[in-house]
């Protein structure tokens, strides 16, 4: 399904948003709330397009621009290893630092 429609994903209560990783790797349109998990999600992934959750003129706005072509499908950029938060927390479980 990721790979033939944009993700609409307002959540803004979220821990990790799974399914924004997922269709992160189809190179479709991802609307996501403005949030500190959903930017790192989706920190090098040119497709994403962001609105403050309360915003809901900005989101009907960012949805016209996909009706109307504005924002079309991009090729996924092959992602470069950054900082993994998880990554840090298990390093601090398991070597104790």
């Amino acid at each position: 399904m990721y790979d033939r429609c944009t993700l609409l994903f307002p959540s803004y209560i979220e821990t990790f948003g799974l399914p924004l990783a997922e269709a992160a790797q189809s190179g479709n349109p991802i609307l996501a709330a403005d949030t500190p998990f959903a930017h790192e999600i989706l920190a090098e992934y040119g497709n994403a397009y962001f609105f403050q959750p309360s915003d809901c003129g900005r989101l009907a706005e960012l949805m016209q621009d996909v009706l109307d072509g504005r924002i079309v499908k991009r090729a996924p950029a092959v992602k470069k290893e950054t900082s993994n938060s998880y990554r840090e927390i298990i390093n601090i479980i398991t070597d104790g630092k």
